[in-house]
């Protein structure tokens, strides 16, 4: 999977696979993504169903493409493993996860298919902790899966300062 000189990410609500976009417009987007082969597109969403449904119907042309990656949200088991599920159904053929932030150990879950994992913390005010531990275990089964692992940052100041000490 060769990357391309650009990347353009949509999200969620405002994203081809978010509920208050309507299925015309996101067919018209997917166009576009098509047509411009030279871009990479990132589309990531927590509606992994709609996305599902989308991508095996009406924009099964879209899931087809190698510069337009499919991606779901995983934060905690309850809602994120769930979705990693339903982008497994979808016909996609680069799917991701964006594994942040992550809120919690999410346990063994099964990566087949997915072509790479993000993983960070939360940032910002009022940002919660990410434990050490919980990436480790994302990492480690990345590589049992043969799944690319980007690491993309720790989050709260207080986890990073923890973590150097326990380098």
């Amino acid at each position: 999977m060769a990357v391309a000189e650009a990347c353009v990410c949509e999200f969620d609500e405002r994203s081809v696979s978010g509920r208050g976009f309507p299925t015309a417009t996101s067919r018209l987007s997917c166009r576009v993504m098509v047509a411009a082969r030279w871009h990479t597109f990132q589309v990531l969403t927590k509606r992994s169903e709609r996305l599902r449904d989308l991508l095996s119907g009406r924009m099964r042309f879209a899931a087809e493409q190698e510069n337009i990656w499919w991606g779901v949200s995983v934060e905690d088991q309850k809602y994120g493993l769930p979705r990693i599920g339903h982008l497994q159904d979808a016909p996609a053929r680069v799917r991701f996860l964006s594994v942040e932030p992550l809120l919690e150990g999410l346990g063994e879950f099964d990566l087949s298919g997915i072509s790479w994992a993000i993983v960070g913390g939360e940032s910002g005010p009022g940002a919660r902790p990410m434990r050490r531990e919980w990436v480790i275990s994302v990492r480690d089964q990345c590589r049992k899966y043969h799944v690319p692992f980007f690491f993309k940052q720790l989050g709260r100041r207080e986890e990073s300062q923890e973590w150097q000490a326990a380098r």
